[in-house]
Parts: structure tokens; sequence; C-alpha cells
């Protein structure tokens, strides 16, 4: 019967370190025994409904054990126990013991209820310790402890951020992720400024087009003796979305080709063009954009640009490649 059932002197891999050693503690002077004689006094008007037939018993309580205030309280007392345990001592979140115990709200399990149960817990258990216990582990910094994430909140904090740092990578914003993954705006918001500052993400497009912005210019006010090494660096930096707003910036070895006279289906002739650019070390760049449909077939689309102060030295590098021929 859950009456029989006790908190005891064991782990609780869950619990934040300073919770685990107060539970050590309270559990080794036998605080969670009974309840707080404060806690059986609130239970009073409850207790008087119950008996003017009017019950209001959650999911778990044996009716028949109740004969009075005392009893009433206690099994309350067990109840509330057995949540704080199961949330300590096991990767129960707090929605499965919402679902466990009949919390519900708005037809989903209640996460509130289930917490408001297990800080009542520790301010009872606490109430029932000896005055040395108290005044080593202050009631307020023992409520404010956040515990360790659960197994299976860890896993799906980590499923988020890998996909929020994966869809950002690829040049969608914020409002894009939270609508293709559907966590809430400010989560991604928050984590992908704080993945930045750690350095695992690089940096946002207003931070990229600042960049950009004074690196065009400085070249603009002295002939662009940068060695193509930094430009290439420069491309390298940019995102799909960057590129995708700032096409003006770029020039295509589509237009490059046509322009160098290449007869041949632009297109097609990509991958000659390339390896022009390669042999002449002339910085390029393929953008990858968003998968379309094209004669029943789903391919993602590739741009291949340079920047503007490459287009002479790109236009001669093809003519001469087409005079050798």
């Amino acid at each position: 019967m859950e009456r029989n059932r006790q908190i005891q002197s064991e782990q609780y891999p869950y619990a934040h370190p300073v919770t685990f050693e107060f539970l050590k503690t309270a559990i080794s002077e036998g605080a969670q025994i009974e309840p707080p004689a404060a806690f059986v006094k609130g239970k009073k008007n409850a207790y008087g409904k119950f008996l003017k037939g009017n019950p209001k018993i959650p999911r778990g309580i044996d009716i028949t054990a109740i004969n009075s205030l005392e009893d009433y309280a206690s099994v309350l007392w067990v109840r509330m126990r057995n949540i704080a345990g199961a949330f300590y001592s096991s990767w129960a979140a707090l929605e499965d013991i919402g679902k466990q115990y009949g919390f519900k709200n708005s037809d989903k399990p209640d996460r509130e209820r289930p917490r408001q149960l297990i800080n009542e817990f520790i301010e009872c258990l606490w109430e029932n310790c000896s005055e040395e216990t108290r005044k080593r582990f202050p009631l307020e910094k023992l409520l404010n402890l956040k515990n360790p994430k659960n197994y299976r909140q860890q896993r799906e904090y980590e499923h988020q951020l890998n996909t929020i740092l994966l869809l950002s990578q690829l040049g969608r914003n914020a409002q894009e992720i939270g609508q293709l993954t559907i966590i809430p705006i400010t989560s991604v918001i928050r984590i992908i400024k704080r993945e930045r500052k750690a350095g695992r993400l690089g940096p946002s497009n207003h931070e990229l087009t600042r960049r950009f912005n004074n690196w065009l210019k400085k070249v603009l006010s002295n002939p662009p003796k940068d060695p193509p090494v930094l430009r290439q660096g420069l491309l390298n930096s940019l995102s799909y979305t960057f590129f995708n707003h700032h096409r003006g910036y770029f020039v295509s070895l589509t237009k490059c080709s046509r322009l160098a006279g290449r007869k041949k289906s632009p297109n097609r002739d990509m991958e000659n063009v390339i390896n022009i650019l390669k042999r002449g070390k002339i910085p390029f760049r393929e953008f990858r954009g968003k998968s379309v449909e094209s004669k029943g077939q789903m391919y993602i689309k590739r741009y291949f640009v340079i920047l503007p102060f490459d287009l002479d030295r790109t236009i001669d590098a093809i003519r001469r490649a087409g005079k050798k021929k």
C-alpha cells in the first residue's frame, strides 16, 4: 500500500547536490515519517469538506483509511512524499509525475502542481528537521535550487540544440527555425546567442553584413591589394542567407562565362570554369540554396559566385583557357 512506501536513505542522482545532502540528512533524522503539525492544521478545512460528503480525494488515496484529521493529513503526506521521491530518484519528469497522479491542465499533464507539492514537501521536511540541520540548509536556498536535467530531458535538449545549430549553419534565421522545429523563438534566439558567444556557431548575418560593408569601404578606398587567400576566407565565412539578401555584392560564374564568350551552356560548362578558377587561384564560392522540384525530381539549387574585384581576372582566365584549346 502507499502508506507503507517510505523514502529511504538512498541515492538521489536527479537531485541538486545540496538537495541530495539535505534529503540524506533529513531522512537520517526521521523527518519524513510524520507530517509537521502545521501541515496537519492546514488540512482542517479540506477535511471538513470531506466529512460533509464533498471530498476532493486525489488519485491513489484509500478513503477507508481516513477516520480523523490526522489520518487525512497522513495519507496526503505519504502521497506528497512519494511524488518527491519519484522526482528525485528516477528519470521521471514533472509531466510524467503529473500524468501518473492525475494532474491535468487543459487536457495536458500539469507540471506546476507536482512542482508545488515537491516544494511543499521540502518545506515540511525542513520544519521536521533539527535546528542544526535547518541552519545548515536554509529553506530559501533549497527552494531556489535547480535540479540537473534528467536523462530524457537532456536527450531532448541535445536534439533541439543540434537541430538549431544545423539549421542556423544552413542560413535559417531564428523565426524560420522556430517554425520548422516548433521550438519557441525566444529559446532559439537564446541558444544561438549562447553558442555564438562560446564560438561554436559563426557570426550572425547582421554581423556578417557589418564586416562585409567595412571590408568593402576599405577596399573601395584603396585598390584591391588583398591576397586571394583573404578574399577566399571572406567568401567562406558567409552564409547562404547573407548571399541571398545581398546578391548584388557578388557576380555569378554563369555571367562571367557569358562575358568571356563561352559558347557552351554555362551550367553544363560550370565544372570546366571552376577548374580554370582553381588553376588561376581566383577566389570563388559555392552557395547551396533550397531544394526545388524539376521534371519530377528534387535537387538543391547551387550558386557559384565571385567578388566583383575578381571579375576582370576571371574573364581573362576563361578567355585564355579557351584560346589554348
